[in-house]
């Protein structure tokens, strides 16, 4: 039985529910872990203005205290906060476990087809003629370019949203020593695989899993094996 502590942190829209398999399976195996509703989502409290990602590693090292040796598990928008955490807080982070992150944001934001066609969205919203309609031109809008978080959320948790997308974190990949582990699925639209290139480039201690035909939620399906090459890598 492992004495370091797991902890998980969930993806952007999510709660600590959609993990709880994940968790149970651990325990099976002997290893202990701990997952938090992340602020603004699940059963935490609500944001009262909106958040960057420097608030949320603040807010995590509250959660971590004084625990050293800790691995973290980031999923997706959980995994851009490991990243970010582990840079201010190399010290207390033992393995870092990266489950189709979003730590590089500039090839999935400002770049990207998706990015373009919200920022027309926002100028095409503000036309005279369709404010009447807005509400319903807004939600199928968001479902057309595939963020319909967008839609659903509340005013501050988009302007949260707007905050964390532009949080790129490419360029500080290479400052970060901790063991790191990927886990990517070959077919992943929200996250493109291609970027796992990037983070074993600047990574020096870095290794990749690919799971193959897999989409960005082989997470949640793929549980078993999943668990799998958490137990090799962090009992190694």
């Amino acid at each position: 039985m492992s004495s370091q502590e797991i902890i998980i942190l969930h993806g952007w829209g999510a709660n600590k529910s959609r993990f709880i398999k994940l968790q149970e399976q651990l325990l099976e195996s002997g290893i202990y872990s701990k997952i938090p509703d992340l602020p603004g989502f699940g059963e935490s409290t609500q944001l009262k203005y909106p958040w960057n990602i420097d608030n949320y590693v603040a807010w995590l090292d509250i959660y971590i205290g004084n625990r050293r040796e800790v691995i973290l598990v980031g999923y997706s928008f959980g995994g851009q906060i490991a990243v970010a955490y582990s840079l201010k807080y190399p010290q207390k982070i033992a393995k870092i476990i990266l489950v189709a992150p979003a730590a590089i944001r500039k090839t999935t934001s400002q770049l990207s087809p998706k990015y373009l066609i919200t920022k027309i969205g926002k100028f095409v919203f503000n036309l005279p003629i369709l404010n009447i309609f807005d509400q319903l031109i807004r939600k199928y809008w968001y479902k057309l370019v595939g963020n319909p978080d967008y839609y659903i959320a509340s005013p501050i948790m988009r302007q949260t949203m707007q905050k964390i997308i532009t949080a790129d974190l490419s360029n500080r990949l290479s400052e970060i020593q901790k063991p790191v582990l990927l886990l990517w699925g070959s077919n992943d639209k929200s996250t493109p695989f291609i970027q796992a290139q990037i983070y074993l480039n600047n990574m020096s201690n870095c290794r990749l899993v690919e799971y193959p035909n897999a989409d960005h939620y082989f997470i949640y399906n793929q549980t078993e094996k999943v668990i799998d090459d958490i137990m090799k890598f962090i009992t190694e």
